[in-house]
């Protein structure tokens, strides 16, 4: 689960998404987040900033 690799609780990865302090990744037909690595990576160093 992406939420567990970034290190964050899924509910607040979608409040992030949806207040605009992420932007919005690709979507699965089933309406999942599909990550791609580098955002991923890109999500976990912001968490090491903060």
């Amino acid at each position: 689960m992406a939420a567990e690799f970034i290190g964050l609780r899924a509910h607040t990865l979608r409040r992030h998404e949806q207040i605009g302090l992420m932007p919005q990744v690709e979507r699965s037909h089933a309406g999942r987040r599909r990550f791609s690595n580098r955002e991923l990576e890109a999500n976990s160093l912001a968490r090491l900033t903060c």
